[in-house]
């Protein structure tokens, strides 16, 4: 039996750390999230899930009935935990591209603690398993969506004229990704050994293509 209390976990590119419930439930799905991240749905079983926890498949399939029914759990959380780039972005304004800029520096900043997370949802695309498209569908597309309303709004005002606000949603989506997973390769590729550093130049460089985009230049 599992015991309960608090645990600390080490999250993001920069070795962040948050504490989070130590309980059976709750270990799973973090067990979970790392061999999904690391080797994909189809790439983990439930007895490897269990073995690394140290406990049966029965007990696993107390909480989770199948390894859909925990995958599925894992893809709300992840959907969950994205809602901190579109909760309360600011209205008092009136201007979407502030709303816009908010909602892009939250993303990198969320993108930054859960590259476990970066990873499943790549895999994701990649694998594109028709048998889970249902749970898929359930729990991101609503974030998605509501990250395309300020955009929409402003493509609707004239603002991005040459821009296709889903195209340009999925391309951001995907270049933040890219960064941090292959953030090791990109540090190779620039010469720069200092992550942090990194990141606040792929910052800067993002907002100011967004920054262009909706002033209307061309790239």
């Amino acid at each position: 039996m599992l015991k309960e209390g608090r645990q600390t976990v080490k999250t993001g590119v920069f070795g962040e750390t948050t504490e989070r419930p130590d309980n059976t439930r709750e270990r799973l799905l973090l067990v979970a999230e790392e061999l999904f991240a690391k080797k994909g749905y189809s790439g983990t079983s439930v007895r490897e899930i269990g073995a690394t926890l140290g406990i049966a498949n029965s007990s696993i399939l107390y909480y989770f009935p199948s390894k859909e029914k925990l995958y599925a759990a894992v893809l709300k959380r992840i959907a969950e935990s994205m809602k901190m780039v579109i909760d309360n972005l600011p209205t008092d304004s009136g201007d979407d591209s502030k709303q816009v800029q908010v909602m892009v520096e939250r993303l990198m900043e969320w993108a930054q603690l859960n590259t476990n997370y970066l990873q499943i949802i790549m895999r994701e695309l990649m694998e594109n398993s028709d048998r889970l498209a249902k749970a898929r569908h359930m729990h991101l597309a609503g974030v998605v969506e509501a990250m395309r309303l300020p955009l929409d709004r402003m493509k609707s005002e004239g603002k991005l004229r040459h821009l296709d606000p889903a195209l340009f949603l999925i391309h951001l989506l995907g270049s933040v990704t890219y960064f941090f997973i292959s953030l090791p390769t990109v540090r190779q590729i620039t010469g720069n050994k200092d992550a942090g550093d990194l990141y606040r130049k792929y910052k800067v460089t993002v907002i100011n293509v967004i920054q262009s985009c909706i002033n209307g230049g061309q790239l």
